[in-house]
């Protein structure tokens, strides 16, 4: 029975699901995508964040189905005893994976850029310890933390804001240069760093608020991390693009 203390607002699931979505995949994100879609690296980002929202719109639809069961309690319904205990199994290993990439990426990060000399296990271990501080208390605990650590997002958005000084616009054309094929490829890269909107699945049970208002609430926050993720993106290419530089570069001979 969900109880008072467990139950959490719609406002608390906008922060929750920006808080999981947004992660360790931010510092490569415009790396990996700009390999494959170039310039059209923002294109293969929006991409990215319809085809999540596509699937945010499904599991909706399934958790509206079964608005106060979970998902480990879903599967078993809609899959059978067998077979639902089998695709639990598989969720419960693709959380202990995902889990332990994120603390691999955590500790190798932090390890490059401040505690060269102090060992990766150390760095593990503390973030495990945070992670099982908060895992022991109830969900509006949890529900309260991410509240409090999201405007530290605002920090970095000054922050990455910051490299406009030496940005040039006209870096990203020509808009399109890479093909279609290209931007969806790397849309692929884009899909990785927004997990962490499958949560929902976990928290739908749990939000005091109708239907609707969930799925606003989730869409919210996924619009924010994509336009978030986008800016990044642009970012990069604004500042660093080798080929917009080439572009312009060719315009201005072209024009004289």
């Amino acid at each position: 029975m969900i109880t008072k203390e467990s139950s959490i607002s719609k406002t608390q699931l906008f922060f929750i699901i920006i808080q999981s979505q947004i992660g360790v995949g931010i510092l490569s994100l415009p790396h990996d995508v700009s390999l494959i879609s170039k310039n059209d690296g923002w294109i293969s980002t929006l991409i990215a964040g319809l085809i999540v929202q596509a699937i945010i719109l499904v599991l909706w639809g399934l958790c509206r189905r079964f608005p106060t069961l979970t998902i480990y309690q879903i599967i078993p319904h809609v899959l059978g005893k067998r077979l639902g205990k089998a695709i639990i199994l598989c969720y419960i290993l693709y959380f202990v994976v995902t889990g332990s990439l994120v603390l691999s990426r955590f500790s190798q990060i932090i390890d490059i850029w401040i505690l060269q000399r102090t060992p990766n296990w150390i760095l593990i271990l503390l973030m495990l310890g945070v992670c099982v501080y908060l895992v022991k208390d109830n969900l509006r605990s949890m529900a309260r933390f991410y509240v409090l650590v999201t405007p530290m997002l605002i920090i970095l958005f000054g922050l990455i804001t910051y490299s406009l000084k030496d940005a040039n616009f006209l870096y990203l054309l020509p808009i399109g240069q890479s093909g279609i094929s290209n931007m969806i490829k790397g849309s692929k890269e884009a899909t990785f760093s927004m997990l962490g909107f499958e949560f929902m699945l976990f928290l739908y049970p749990y939000v005091k608020a109708s239907d609707t208002r969930k799925l606003i609430a989730i869409s919210s926050a996924h619009l924010f991390v994509t336009l978030f993720y986008t800016y990044l993106v642009c970012l990069l290419v604004w500042s660093f693009s080798k080929l917009g530089k080439i572009y312009i570069l060719l315009h201005s001979l072209y024009c004289i």
